[in-house]
């Protein structure tokens, strides 16, 4: 294994519960740490899994020198805290989209399976240490792969005929399957010869208990009256029980969104759309096993929260405390310690306010508890009057802190510097009516946060 010193940027989520005479509710709050860099090698993500405390990412490196690229991991034991590099030692490619991994899982601490271009297979039975290139009998896009268990596992094609592979050995041998459907775009193994695979064209999942020789399917998931009105689902979350979601988005010229649909019974029904503005789209979804889910796409610093299971969502800013901005996700998942791991891969401007670019980054995600005494107050700062009409003020019991108010946004609307006394006051009225973030600052760290909500003059 060869490890290469690159630039990592690892972002911390941290789940703040807020409790307070009003009722209990969870806070979303970001802080970033940037680790070493190298002047040599640039790098983005595509994705990631995590099983418990292991975790792994794919994505690519490219060499300033030559300008060539090749297919690069990222290995963690501690639940994505830190992040040792892995190189498979494969030969550099010329172009982004030569060779490259796209789906990866984490089968348990030792097995990890890659998938991608070209019928690319990667596979590791040791963590990391060696990897070996496996063969399928395609040539094509290799869209998603699912293991149940170190031994039985299936991966799907672009193929629009014989695009599902099943293998029984780890991968040592793949078998292509009677059984196809032109538009499969994920899959997911239950056990030996039980297997699902999700067909966006029909809307419709495809089952097999006995290895493809018969095949259950469900009724599409959209009416001809969903259709009509724009809606489009492109990916599903299985779970090893009943309940599957699927997302997608929205194409409305009057609005549209990120689209999430449930099924309590394993695609049989579905209910109702749920609509998100803030997103573009939706793809990635951590376990259904835990209370606490998150949900993410294409969105400027947006994220999805349910507290449970997925039953209600609710859309929160990430508020980050430099200006980067994160957009579009490529993998979200949920580790092991109860927090999360996602991947966001590398920005050249494109939909970032002021054209910047930006690196790929790691997203680590963790819980802090912070107990709430009334209102606006949070350990030891307080925000009153809250609502505010046309002024609000800051306490502090250490001071000299510096003051970022953001909206719900995540775009920075005020800014100052709490007095000797640990005091400020902020003018709002010129502020829209609304939800407001507020930060304060000691050194570049986020010390407190706080939320106070704007009614406007009366």
């Amino acid at each position: 294994m060869v490890k290469i010193n690159i630039k990592l940027v690892i972002i911390f989520i941290t789940l703040a519960p807020m409790f307070c005479t009003l009722g209990a509710r969870a806070q979303l709050s970001w802080q970033i740490t940037h680790l070493a860099s190298d002047w040599r090698f640039s790098y983005t993500f595509n994705a990631v899994s995590c099983n418990g405390e292991d975790c792994t990412a794919t994505g690519l490196i490219r060499d300033a020198l030559t300008d060539k690229v090749r297919i690069i991991f990222w290995r963690s034991d501690d639940g994505g805290s830190t992040w040792e590099i892995q190189d498979p030692e494969l030969p550099f490619e010329l172009g982004d989209n030569q060779n490259q991994c796209i789906a990866i899982q984490q089968i348990d601490a030792q097995n990890i399976i890659a998938v991608g271009d070209t019928g690319l297979i990667l596979r590791t039975f040791d963590g990391g240490i060696s990897w070996e290139r496996q063969q399928c009998n395609s040539s094509a896009f290799l869209r998603n792969v699912h293991f149940a268990n170190p031994y039985s596992g299936i991966v799907i094609s672009s193929d629009t005929s014989a695009n599902i592979y099943t293998t029984s050995d780890g991968g040592r041998q793949w078998r292509t399957s009677a059984f196809s459907s032109a538009n499969i775009v994920q899959c997911h193994c239950y056990g030996p010869g039980d297997y699902s695979v999700f067909d966006i064209g029909q809307g419709r999942f495809y089952r097999t208990r006995d290895n493809w020789l018969t095949v259950d399917s469900t009724s599409p998931i959209l009416d001809s009256t969903a259709r009509k009105s724009g809606y489009y689902i492109s990916y599903c979350k299985y779970t090893d029980g009943d309940t599957i979601f699927v997302c997608g988005n929205q194409f409305n010229p009057n609005g549209g969104g990120g689209v999430l649909m449930r099924s309590v019974n394993n695609g049989s029904t579905w209910e109702q759309p749920m609509l998100f503005p803030s997103f573009t789209y939706l793809r990635f979804m951590t376990s259904l096993s835990r209370d606490t889910v998150l949900a993410a796409g294409g969105s400027l610093n947006h994220i999805l929260f349910s507290s449970d299971r997925g039953s209600s969502w609710r859309d929160d800013s990430l508020v980050l405390d430099t200006d980067y901005h994160l957009v579009y996700c490529f993998g979200l998942e949920a580790v092991g310690d109860g927090g999360f791991v996602g991947v966001y891969p590398e920005l050249p401007g494109r939909g970032i306010p002021g054209g910047l670019s930006f690196p790929g980054v790691l997203v680590k995600g963790q819980n802090v508890k912070l107990s709430v005494t009334a209102p606006g107050e949070i350990e030891r700062m307080r925000i009153f009057p809250n609502p505010a009409t046309n002024e609000v003020t800051i306490a502090s019991t250490i001071g000299n802190e510096s003051a970022r108010v953001f909206d719900v946004l995540g775009r920075q609307v005020l800014q100052g510097e709490l007095s000797n006394a640990g005091k400020l006051t902020f003018d709002t009225r010129k502020l829209p009516r609304g939800y407001y973030n507020i930060f304060l600052y000691d050194k570049g760290k986020v010390l407190r946060e706080g939320k106070f909500e704007v009614i406007g003059s009366q």
